[in-house]
């Protein structure tokens, strides 16, 4: 699956992402170290996620499920 990720370009990459940073517990360098990217792409994939989901209501809501099925994870 990760290798899959790592060709795709696009929203559901930067989506990966964001969750990994967000829910996952990785920093910015341990992100681009799995996608083979430096830790300032991490971040600016991160920053065009943010302002497309601002613009775009069916990527904040496919976000938003993204999100709600995380946190009902049990670890």
């Amino acid at each position: 699956m990760l290798d899959a990720l790592k060709k795709e370009k696009g929203d559901l990459r930067r989506m990966a992402m964001d969750l990994l940073y967000r829910y996952g517990g990785l920093k910015g360098p341990e992100i681009g170290a799995l996608f083979g990217i430096d830790y300032s792409a991490v971040s600016q994939e991160r920053k065009r996620l943010r302002e497309r989901a601002a613009q775009e209501i069916g990527l904040k809501g496919m976000m938003e499920r993204m999100e709600g099925l995380l946190s009902t994870i049990k670890l």
